[in-house]
């Protein structure tokens, strides 16, 4: 009897667990059956900018150092101990100032002994100038003698080549006395190398000696450098080299003023390509009345090949629609609505690495997606944020150099 009882109570837990599960199962497909309403997607914020005209270039952004428009190395002409060195690195000096001074007693001890020997040689010419006006005179005698047949021919010849000794004896002095003279210029000249002139005007860049130490010809004493006007080479990639031209205008930044654009001409160009690099060196001149430029600076170098003003974009609101560059215009809103954006293929012409130029495909009044172009597709809705355009301001230096001397080149002083 047991047994049948917990047989029953089995099946009736079994049917009541099946009547269940069905029940769980109808209401979980009827569940699914029933349409679940789409998400509403939020409205995506974006930045956007008006298309604008501005002008812009086409050019080669390039990079070099700055070196002096000049600049030259001291040498003595001669050995000898300084004694004096009246200008120190960042000193300015004129053309033709004393620069280095040697020990020169040597020198004067030498010119002393060279004018004696002058006075010795002229003392000994004038007597052979005696001696020849002596031999002269007999040899001038006895050729009358013998036209008289009053001295013999023995005596006219001998008296004549007494003459001639004393010609070639006063020759002899004449040439001594012009090599006592040369002397004196020589050593006056070792005399006048004891003071070594600064060749330029400029200012010292380098000083490597110091009072005491002993000048050689192969030493280098000081290095002057000039920069009113400084100088930088730069590489141009093979596609650029016939677009170089010699007198083609460039701009050059530098990191020391950030806001600043010096002006700068081609003035030379190589005729031929490194074929390590495929590039040509190109030297530029700058101006630099103000010495604002020092040699040895970083340069940023422009060379314009191409400016016009033009319709612009940013570059970072292009993107590609089927490999096209495109942008993403800001549809105008309906009455409660979010705007949208399209996208909308462009035609572009000039890069200068922060703007692109929009030939066609943008209206002047059309607003573009300028950040958000990766996050946002066509049609949908956004959130704009209009940005202004600002660029920080570039001051264009003044580099007209004033006619001045050598002497004038060097009267601002080195910053």
């Amino acid at each position: 009897m047991k047994i049948i009882l917990k047989t029953l109570t089995a099946l009736v837990s079994i049917c009541v667990a099946g009547g269940l599960g069905w029940m769980i199962y109808n209401q979980s497909v009827e569940l699914v059956a029933k349409e679940v309403p789409p998400v509403k997607k939020q409205p995506v914020a974006v930045e956007v900018m008006p298309v604008a005209q501005r002008v812009i270039a086409d050019r080669a952004e390039l990079v070099g150092s700055l070196m002096a428009g000049s600049e030259v190395q001291i040498l003595a002409r001669r050995d000898g101990y300084i004694t004096d060195i009246p200008f120190d690195v960042g000193d300015t000096i004129a053309r033709g100032e004393v620069i280095v001074v040697l020990d020169d007693r040597e020198q004067v001890e030498l010119v002393a002994g060279a004018k004696a020997a002058l006075v010795v040689a002229e003392a000994q010419k004038r007597a052979q100038d005696a001696q020849e006006e002596l031999a002269e005179s007999i040899y001038n005698r006895n050729k009358r003698l013998r036209d008289r047949n009053a001295a013999t021919e023995e005596e006219f010849t001998q008296a004549e080549a007494q003459w001639r000794i004393a010609v070639a004896q006063r020759e002899l002095e004449e040439a001594r006395v012009k090599q006592a003279q040369s002397e004196i210029d020589r050593t006056t000249l070792a005399l006048t190398d004891s003071k070594i002139l600064a060749p330029m005007s400029g200012v010292v860049a380098e000083r490597m000696v110091d009072v005491g130490d002993l000048a050689k010809p192969d030493v280098p004493l000081l290095r002057i450098v000039s920069y009113r006007k400084v100088h930088t080479v730069v590489h141009v990639v093979e596609k650029d080299y016939p677009r170089v031209k010699v007198g083609q205008q460039a701009t050059i930044q530098v990191d020391a003023f950030p806001h600043q654009e010096f002006s700068g001409k081609v003035i030379r160009k190589a005729p031929v390509l490194n074929p390590g690099t495929r590039t040509a060196a190109v030297e530029i001149e700058i101006p630099n009345p103000d010495l604002q430029l020092k040699p040895g600076m970083h340069a940023r170098v422009s060379l314009i090949f191409v400016e016009r003003e033009a319709t612009v974009l940013p570059m970072a609101a292009i993107t590609k629609k089927d490999d096209k560059p495109a942008v993403l215009v800001l549809n105008r809103p309906k009455d409660g609505e979010n705007p949208t954006v399209r996208v909308q293929e462009i035609v572009t012409g000039i890069e200068d690495g922060e703007l692109t130029e929009v030939i066609s495909g943008v209206a002047p009044d059309e607003q573009i997606v300028t950040l958000g172009v990766r996050v946002v597709k066509n049609g949908q809705e956004v959130l704009p944020v209009e940005i202004a355009w600002s660029k920080p301001p570039k001051v264009v230096v003044d580099q007209t150099e004033p006619e001045s001397s050598d002497s004038d080149s060097v009267s601002t002083a080195s910053e």
